[in-house]
Parts: structure tokens; sequence; C-alpha cells
């Protein structure tokens, strides 16, 4: 498998590379993982991780098109060309721009190419503002085009890459994966101390938003959909938690004055993280990949978080259930070994 970007990191590609060697090791298949020098290691069975050489002074590696991703690119190749022996392998998955790399590979060992669509890489030059040149978009066109025709299987990961595999011809061998999230939302009875301190009406629904607040990840999607509040629920609120490094912002969302305000910063990260709003009206954070074990309490009366006890186990994309007696039933999820099993019991 091939995968031109830091594994791990809690992002969107990365968490579709994890998931999907999940299930082909729990399928019983052997997977070889090219990758990037940077990440986090995970611990999966019948999983090797192969990381590409690290140029000097190289710590990060920016989301979209880059000068840097293409030297990174270059050494990944040569690693995965080393590893390439005929007879070792029974196919070839790329992810994103490695599936031309990965095209030339299978047609040199004479194995089948599955090529992972996690995006249009012509698309990716407007989305990050990264070239206008038509020569590069060309040659962005002509490559994607190459990979599509030289898979044998393409997964898509939305309806609209789905339809640009289509329009190639090649929708026969296309299969769409989306990247959903998965678990219900159980409905509660918010407290009013946490609708006072906002002006929120008692029967106003109060919306909790969690993520890493890349802009590529659709943040325009929520603030306009945020502020289609103001014609539907006019005395609705937005509390937005989450952020990745130094992005631990907390911020709730007016619809009537459609404006944004900062209420205290998180202080740890979380990404992928789990938030419900206690009896007390205050709220609770939990788990998320990077500090999944840990858990804090948000207070409106202040703005401010607090780190608490860490939980039993490391989780996110959790579920959480508030009983009436205030005490919280925290369930499942995925943790360093996979899906979660084990539930535990938060006690104010």
């Amino acid at each position: 498998m091939l995968a031109p970007e830091p594994f791990f990191e809690p992002r969107g590609t990365p968490f579709s590379e994890y998931h999907r060697i999940k299930a082909l090791v729990e399928l019983g298949y052997q997977i070889d993982l090219v990758t990037y020098p940077l990440g986090q290691d995970v611990d999966l069975p019948n999983l090797r991780i192969y990381r590409c050489l690290r140029p000097p002074f190289v710590t990060r590696v920016a989301i979209g098109p880059s000068f840097l991703k293409v030297l990174l690119d270059l050494l990944l190749a040569v690693t995965a060309i080393r590893l390439a022996r005929p007879g070792r392998y029974a196919a070839i998955h790329s992810h994103e721009e490695a599936g031309a790399l990965g095209v030339w590979l299978a047609r040199r060992l004479g194995i089948p190419h599955l090529y992972d669509m996690h995006s249009s890489l012509p698309q990716q030059l407007a989305n990050f503002s990264y070239s206008r040149s038509r020569l590069i978009r060309r040659f962005f066109e002509r490559s994607e085009q190459a990979m599509i025709d030289g898979s044998r299987v393409v997964i898509t990961i939305c309806p609209a890459l789905q339809d640009t595999v289509a329009a190639t011809g090649a929708g026969e061998r296309a299969i769409l994966i989306e990247n959903v999230m998965g678990g219900d939302v159980d409905s509660a009875t918010e407290p009013i101390p946490v609708r006072a301190r906002w002006g929120i009406g008692t029967s106003a629904p109060l919306v909790l938003y969690t993520g890493t607040f890349e802009p590529y990840q659709g943040l325009d999607l929520l603030f306009a959909a945020a502020a289609r509040l103001a014609g539907t629920h006019p005395e609705a609120r937005v509390l937005v938690v989450g952020g990745k490094g130094k992005k631990l912002t907390t911020e709730i969302y007016d619809p009537v004055a459609d404006t944004w305000t900062k209420v205290g910063l998180t202080e740890i990260p979380h990404s992928d993280a789990e938030a419900i709003v206690l009896t007390d009206g205050t709220v609770l954070l939990t788990g998320g990949v990077g500090h999944r074990i840990a858990a804090e309490i948000y207070d409106p009366a202040t703005g401010e978080w607090t780190r608490i006890n860490d939980m039993n186990d490391t989780r996110y994309r959790h579920e959480m259930i508030l009983f009436d007696d205030g005490k919280v039933l925290v369930i499942g999820g995925n943790g360093f070994e996979g899906l979660l099993a084990e539930t535990e019991l938060f006690t104010p």
C-alpha cells in the first residue's frame, strides 16, 4: 500500500488509510505500507510500515500540493521500488497521487492495481490556490486519467468523485465508500444555566460541533449552515470546540447577530472527540485523536476549560449518554487496538 501522507495523523486521508488497513488485516491480508517519514506508528496485526527517507529539517507536511510533497513522493517512490520484487505482492493499493507510481509498479510486476481516489488532483490546484497554470492543470488531468485507466478498481469517497470517474468511462470499475461519521445523537434536556448564560431560550436547540478546523474540511459550509439558523431557529446557538496543535478554539455562534464569540481555549487539542451538556450547564469533552484518554469540562459561567481525570480507556468517535442523575455513560469508539466494546461511567 502506497500512502503519500504523514501516517498516522488525525486528518482525512490518513483516517481512510487506517480503516482500509484495519479492514484488510482483519480479513487476513498482510500489508506493507510505504508512507512518509512523519506520523504516528500504529500497532495492527499483519501490518509493516516502511517510511521513506526524511529530508533535513522537515518536521511537518502541510495539506495540499507543495514542492515538499513532490520531494517526499520521489523519496517514497525509491522505497517502494526497492520493496517491489516479483512474486512478493498480490496487488498494489495506492492512495491519492501515489496512484501514478502504483500503476507503473503494478504493470511492471504483472499484478492488479487499486486506486483509492480521495480527491480530484486538478481540483486540488484550485482548492488550495496552488497554481493557475494551464500546463500544470493539464498535467494533473492527464495523470489522474492515467491512474484511473491503469487501475483494476477505483475507490471513491464521495458521489462527486464517483461521477468524475464515471465521466471518464470507468464507472463500472468504481466503488463508492463514503467517509462518514457513525453514531446517533441522543436527545436530552439542556439545563437552564447554560441557556441563561448565553441568552438561549429554554426550548431552543443547542448544537455542539467538534473538529480540527482545517479550511479544506468545508468550514464555509458549517458557517453557512449556522447562519441559516437565523431564519429557522433564531434563538439557537452553535458551540464550536476543537482544533489541532495550537488551535484550541472554543466559540459560540449567535445566529441573530450573525457573530462568533471566543469563549476560552481547551487545555489540549482534540480531534474526533465527543461533547455533551451536563445537568449543571457545563460541557463535558472526552477523548479524541492525539489525546484519546483526556477529558475536560467547559464552564459557561466563566468561559474556561478545566482538565479533569482521564478516562480509563483511550477512545475517539465514541458515544456518550447523559442520565437523569447527571452521570454520563461513555460507550465504544476507536482505541489503539481498534474498535472498543468497553464502556465507562463518568460521575461529576
